[in-house]
């Protein structure tokens, strides 16, 4: 679409089936083949130097190289503090200990006002 200018006649919304119509357009075009080989034989020439650059020895030490600095100084960072899981499951402990005590309350809560309705109910039928 850009190779034929297309694009600046794209309206500023378009809907659904304009770009189905617009894709079909581009798509029928008489010279789309030679656009796709064209554009598949640049891909794989690409990727042929970027495996030829690959292959080379010394791009290789280079890898090595920064894949052992960097994985270190990785490592590094995730162990800065030891006691980091020690310390995030004493956090989480205690907000346990917390949800526990509230269900707690909550449980004695309702059996007290479950004891006085059934009292107040005995207590409205003597009368």
């Amino acid at each position: 679409m850009r190779k034929y200018d297309l694009g600046s006649q794209l309206p500023e919304n378009l809907t659904s089936q304009e770009w189905l119509s617009l894709k079909q357009q581009v798509l029928d075009h008489n010279d789309f083949p030679k656009f796709q080989t064209d554009f598949f034989n640049e891909v794989n020439e690409y990727n042929q130097k970027r495996d030829k650059k690959l292959e080379d020895p010394q791009t290789q030490k280079e890898i090595d190289f920064l894949i052992k600095k960097y994985a270190i100084s990785e490592r590094i960072r995730h162990y800065v503090n030891p006691f980091y899981f020690i310390s995030k499951y004493q956090k989480y402990y205690e907000v346990r200990k917390e949800i526990r005590s509230f269900k707690f309350e909550k449980k004695f809560w309702i059996f007290l006002i479950f004891f006085l309705s059934i009292v107040l109910n005995i207590f409205s039928f003597k009368k």
